[in-house]
């Protein structure tokens, strides 16, 4: 997996950019830097997964993500909006982890349109 990600002064988001393989452990760092970084700022999130080529991430790792992986580090990091993007391949494994997300009160959502997702990221 690689990433790159740019700040947008202007939206206070951060735009994350993923590309290749989604694995539990790469992809759970890249969150922790992300996430921090966008809390000490207060800026909101924007997570482009749509040039996946592969998700291998267990359904019990995602239904667990935020208390195995950022909960520790600080209980704050799930109250930060995040929109996820994806393409039409992924949507089943990302509508997974958006619904376990919601009943645990966490703030993302996941859509298939960049403009939906930054209206949705301004008003959240």
């Amino acid at each position: 997996m690689e990433y790159t990600y740019e700040i947008i002064d202007e939206s206070r988001i951060i735009k994350v950019n993923v590309f290749g393989v989604l694995t539990t452990h790469e992809t759970a760092l890249m969150g922790i830097i992300i996430r921090v970084k966008a809390y000490e700022i207060g800026y909101k999130l924007l997570f482009d997964y749509s040039q996946l080529t592969s998700i291998q991430i267990s359904t019990g790792a995602a239904y667990f993500w935020f208390p195995d992986h950022y909960d520790n580090v600080n209980i704050k990091l799930r109250h930060i909006p995040t929109a996820i993007l994806i393409n039409k391949t992924n949507h089943s494994a990302f509508n997974f982890f958006e619904n376990t997300c919601y009943n645990k009160g966490i703030k993302l959502k996941v859509f298939e349109e960049d403009k939906r997702a930054l209206e949705w990221l301004k008003q959240n």
